[in-house]
């Protein structure tokens, strides 16, 4: 279940045209992260036309696409498994309280682990131009690998 205000790191399992009861348009992103599955909402109104356009871009939507019928039934395989950030708020409506995801994109280069040590002591596979590949806390004694 999600929790309120929270950041989270998920997938992008499918997206498509959405309409609400009140006939007003969407993109609906259905999404997966570790505390279970939910959706966004990308409203297609004149009202949201820009924030709409700087999501899509944010998850690296050609604005161009959105101004063809047959750019926005691809838009679906272009985000289908991409990973994403999102957060959550509680909202009330009809005197129900539910989290919502109030905004999603793109997680930045690098990530949050970019630069650890740990991520430098395994990153030197890939490049062994690494001076030190050990994180700090290795010591050299070979009696301390623990397998």
């Amino acid at each position: 279940m999600l929790k309120p205000d929270t950041r989270y790191t998920g997938t992008i399992v499918d997206g498509g045209i959405y309409e609400a009861n009140s006939g007003t348009l969407g993109y609906q992103l259905l999404l997966n992260c570790e505390d279970g599955a939910t959706d966004f909402v990308i409203w297609l109104t004149q009202k949201s036309k820009e924030k709409a356009e700087k999501t899509f871009v944010s998850l690296g939507i050609d604005p161009k696409t959105l101004r063809s019928e047959t750019g926005i039934e691809g838009i679906a395989s272009q985000l289908a498994g991409m990973e994403v950030v999102f957060g959550t708020r509680s909202e009330e409506y009809n005197g129900k309280t539910r989290v919502k995801v109030s905004w999603v994109g793109k997680p930045k280069e690098g990530g949050a682990s970019a630069g650890s040590p740990l991520a430098r002591a395994a990153a030197f596979f890939a490049d062994a131009t690494e001076p030190d590949p050990k994180p700090a806390s290795f010591k050299d004694d070979p009696d301390s690998v623990p397998f």
